[in-house]
């Protein structure tokens, strides 16, 4: 077995010995287990949280959640969406019929493996597929029923305040006073419309083949939001890095057009894209600042300054898409 599954437990996961695998696969008509491919693996965690498995059958993607309450949610919408012919993973049940089974006092989930790739520098033709995308989501599942939303802005809001005395470099001090001018602006009204919410719908979670979008993946978060909360998160994947992080404007034009082709924005969204792509950025770097040990360096805390550069005014000509 891979040396990198072979950390202590921690508080994000445990790590699976090939006898813990192969105890899992029993539960599923998948055939036997024959090897690892590959081991996915989060920065802060000396345990993997999901793995690549090869079996007689095929390749699939053996995932651990932390938690069940929304994670079993998560799972019956994903089955949803399929039904419906949206471009999600395909979930395994066990023998039993169960969305997922218990190791070691842990959860886990056996999907078909996606053959696709992530995009880290979004064109404008990508970066329409991907807005196209989330907003086929949001009318997909408008009338899908999920008890409540996970990460909503007082929840972030909350992250600020915990973190904000946080000793830190100048540069992520001034993006910090920066988000901290622009709380209010980020404060949506309750009266936009909502539906069912991706939370992290980024270039990270949606994966392409030959141009198109062949799956969108991570549905851990997903719940009830204000819609513009999830495209401001979309958002920000028009940042890149090329010898320090910028913002493609033509990646976020194209955002914003393919969105549009699957939902028309309200006027008072169409004329708040700023403020979207502001609570995007500051979403994305609460929730790295919040992490234990704290890179300065990160991508997400990077771009916080980075954003700190524009100005409302930057972005007029969005509202004309």
């Amino acid at each position: 077995m891979d040396a990198a599954a072979a950390g202590a437990q921690n508080r994000f996961g445990i790590s699976l010995t090939e006898k813990d695998i192969t105890r899992i696969l029993k539960r599923y008509d998948v055939g036997s287990f024959s090897g690892i491919d590959r081991v996915m693996d989060r920065k802060q965690a000396r345990a993997p949280l999901s793995y690549v498995i090869s079996t007689g059958t095929g390749r699939y993607y053996l995932k651990q959640y932390r938690k069940r309450g929304f994670t079993e949610k998560a799972l019956l919408l994903v089955e949803f969406l399929r039904g419906k012919g949206y471009p999600c993973v395909e979930i395994i049940r066990s023998n039993d019929g169960e969305l997922d089974v218990v190791s070691k006092g842990k959860r886990f989930s056996l999907f078909r493996l996606l053959e696709g790739h992530t995009i880290n520098r979004l064109t404008y033709r990508n970066a329409y597929q991907l807005g196209k995308y989330l907003g086929r989501l949001h009318v997909t599942a408008i009338n899908f029923k999920m008890e409540k939303a996970y990460v909503t802005y007082n929840y972030f809001r909350g992250l600020f305040l915990k973190n904000c005395r946080k000793r830190m470099p100048a540069r992520v001090r001034k993006g910090m006073e920066f988000m901290r001018e622009n709380l209010d602006a980020m404060r949506f009204p309750e009266r936009l419309p909502k539906s069912i919410c991706h939370e992290e719908f980024t270039n990270e979670h949606v994966l392409f083949r030959n141009g198109k979008v062949v799956g969108v993946i991570d549905w851990d978060i997903a719940g009830p939001n204000h819609m513009f909360y999830d495209l401001g998160s979309s958002m920000y994947s028009a940042f890149y890095y090329d010898k320090g992080f910028h913002l493609s404007f033509s990646a976020l034009k194209g955002i914003i057009a393919g969105y549009s082709s699957e939902r028309k924005l309200t006027d008072w969204e169409r004329g708040h894209l700023y403020e979207a792509l502001l609570f995007g950025v500051f979403k994305n770097s609460m929730w790295h600042i919040n992490c234990r040990e704290v890179d300065w360096n990160a991508g997400d805390i990077r771009i916080l300054a980075e954003m700190a550069k524009y100005k409302k005014g930057d972005f007029s000509i969005l509202e004309q898409l």
